[in-house]
């Protein structure tokens, strides 16, 4: 299950969103952003917090349950 996690779940997930946000262009979803303060203030940085956090909940409850 971690490996599954480290390795096929990112890739999938990466794809997903790059898919998804790739032509929005500039704007708040900029996946170009380079400006570290901009980045800070987008909405994209909080949809990758959120992202980040559905997959630690994730990989806790499956590995609660495995147990």
């Amino acid at each position: 299950m971690a490996l599954y996690l480290k390795d096929s779940w990112i890739s999938t997930l990466r794809a997903g969103v790059r898919t998804s946000l790739r032509d929005v262009g500039r704007g708040w979803f900029n996946l170009q952003e380079s400006d570290w303060e901009v980045y800070q203030m987008s909405k994209l940085r909080k949809l990758i917090e959120m992202i980040k956090f559905n997959m630690q909940v994730q990989y806790c409850t499956r590995s609660f349950v495995n147990l």
